[in-house]
């Protein structure tokens, strides 16, 4: 079994290349610890996309937890609070979220932005069977800090997270009863308009 963190070495050349070697890097390496997984993807996503930090969320039987972390983000297990608007948006359309400037976005609240030293967001969703099985977002304090190449670099990297972090199908009805259970009502009458979530539920 790989040592962790010895095949995620700093690369050169660009971005879209960056994200290409770590694709190959995640689909070889199964055999890892999850943890320890999630973590040096994250800090190899912080470093490619000069990101000041970056987080993975899942569902699960409680609502929504921060499963790791690095850097100006929330804390590994740490839940989704009622203000946390752009991760609840990704959960509830199940469509890539993306804030240019906190300073002028309505969904952010300032005292999170301000905390977390916040300018600019981009959260992703990992897709499950036509359901969002959790999120990867990164983080940064400058406004506009991230590029469609990010944003769509990432949207393969969350495909392939997904993958792992999927349960097993004896466990998915358990996980998204225990999920919807817990959530807030109103994020369930906005996670219902969600035509994509609709049909998963159907």
């Amino acid at each position: 079994m790989a040592t962790p963190g010895a095949e995620f070495v700093t690369l050169g050349g660009d971005t879209e290349a960056e994200l290409r070697e770590l694709e190959k890097e995640i689909a070889n390496s199964r055999d890892w610890a999850t943890p320890a997984l999630l973590k040096q993807v994250l800090e190899r996503v912080s470093s490619i996309t000069l990101a000041q930090g970056a987080a993975i969320a899942v569902s699960d039987q409680w609502g929504v937890i921060c499963r790791a972390s690095v850097g100006e983000a929330p804390e590994v297990g740490s839940r989704l609070r009622p203000d946390s608007a752009l991760t609840r948006e990704c959960f509830e359309t199940g469509q890539v979220v993306v804030c240019e400037d906190t300073e002028n976005d309505f969904r952010v609240r300032r005292s999170t932005a301000n905390n977390l030293r916040l300018r600019s967001a981009v959260v992703v969703p990992l897709p499950n069977q036509g359901s969002v099985l959790g999120v990867i977002e990164i983080l940064s304090s400058r406004p506009s800090a991230f590029s469609t190449t990010h944003i769509v670099g990432l949207q393969r990297i969350a495909e392939l997270l997904a993958s792992i972090l999927a349960p097993a199908p004896a466990d998915t009805e358990t996980l998204r009863a225990g999920s919807l259970k817990n959530w807030p009502k109103s994020l369930l009458r906005l996670r219902q308009l969600s035509p994509r979530l609709r049909n998963h539920s159907q």
